[in-house]
């Protein structure tokens, strides 16, 4: 797992430890009690000049770090602490979500330490991104939430439909955020409104892209792990199992 900001980078890699650098050149290996020496491989970094929050999924941990080097455990305050905890951070806030099906909620703080709670729903919350355009979230039920400032949230229910159908498929959704807008891709099940990528200026208004399932980027085969902003657009990356062997893949999006 990778993620940056102005502060620099933070690097992830099981069995090979952890580390941080400012200028991408030059690495600082992290003391292994960084992330209690798990060897988890499903990790999420969220990061914004404030600091870096890291999910870790096996342990349902949160730890944060305001310059990348020195990083402390976060309690959580939420009842159902569920793995893989999705963060997102805008330059104001970090976010993180917690639930299992049928229940989750998201909560914010603007330090990484302190944590409050946001939105409480119904549903389990799959995934996160955030830029300073606002937060969005993606439950598994086929609804976007999106917040502007991550205190008042929209439901949009109209962009997958039909509705109710999309509990095994929206579990594999990835979504990304930057200052041009928001990204959406989907690439499991066989059901064709499920596949695809959909862009959003503002997390109100969705629009298919042309990566589309015509297109075959995003199918039952092909998954995006990671989807981030990348000059002027997007990137996401994940490997193509269509074929043997795998392999892995890079798509590239600009609105």
């Amino acid at each position: 797992a990778l993620g940056g900001s102005e502060l620099g980078l933070v690097l992830i890699s099981p069995g090979n430890g952890s580390w941080f650098s400012s200028d991408a050149r030059q690495w600082t290996r992290l003391p292994d009690t960084a992330f209690a020496g798990s060897p988890d491989i499903f990790y999420h970094i969220a990061a914004s000049e404030q600091g870096f929050l890291v999910g870790n999924g096996t342990l349902r941990q949160l730890w944060f770090s305001p310059d990348g080097l020195s990083w402390q455990l976060v309690p959580r305050e939420d009842p159902v602490q569920s793995g893989w905890p999705p963060v997102a951070a805008t330059s104001e806030a970090f976010y993180y979500a917690s639930g299992s099906p049928g229940s989750s909620s998201i909560w914010r703080s603007e330090d990484g330490v302190t944590w409050a709670l946001s939105l409480e729903l119904p549903t389990r919350l799959v995934d996160l991104a955030a830029s300073d355009v606002g937060v969005v979230g993606i439950a598994d039920d086929a609804t976007i939430w999106y917040s502007p400032d991550g205190k008042t949230w929209t439901p949009i229910t109209d962009v997958f439909a039909p509705q109710g159908e999309a509990q095994e498929l929206a579990r594999w959704w990835k979504a990304g955020a930057s200052v041009d807008g928001f990204l959406i891709a989907s690439f499991a099940g066989t059901e064709d409104q499920y596949q695809g990528a959909w862009f959003s200026p503002d997390g109100l208004t969705w629009a298919p892209t042309p990566l589309s399932v015509e297109e075959g980027v995003f199918t039952e085969h092909r998954h995006a792990y990671s989807i981030v902003p990348f000059n002027n657009g997007f990137i996401a990356v994940g490997d193509d199992i269509s074929g043997q062997p795998e392999r892995p893949s890079v798509w590239l999006y600009t609105p």
